[in-house]
């Protein structure tokens, strides 16, 4: 499958076609070419390192393009810059909402945990 890359680090230069054909990752058309201007356009603002953008499949794309695709999308973030361009991406897979609350949520419901000392 295409995403049996990922997780996959790429230089944020890389043209969204290229990018696209190296990580199985679409992105969709915009005022930028290349994946560093995609996150900048998508941030709103100069990209810092450590900053996280999710990339969901389009609406003419199936939620999870293969069986080992990701249902949730993608997630991307900035490893480094070069000045005000983004230098290096990381892309993975992006957890859907509910496995995200499933790792945060307590493993014991508040009302059955003791209230403190007695």
């Amino acid at each position: 499958p295409a995403h049996a890359g990922l997780p996959a680090v790429v230089d944020g230069r890389l043209n969204l076609a290229d990018f696209a054909e190296r990580t199985g990752v679409p992105l969709p058309a915009g005022p930028y070419e290349t994946v560093g201007g995609f996150v900048m356009a998508a941030l709103g603002r100069l990209p810092v390192a450590g900053d996280e953008v999710p990339v969901t499949p389009g609406p003419d794309e199936p939620a999870a393009p293969d069986p080992d695709g990701p249902p949730g999308g993608w997630l991307l973030r900035v490893l480094a810059l070069d000045g005000r361009r983004v230098s290096r991406l990381a892309v993975s897979a992006a957890r859907l909402p509910e496995q995200r609350r499933e790792v945060t949520a307590p493993a014991v419901p508040a009302e059955s945990r003791p209230a403190g000392p007695s």
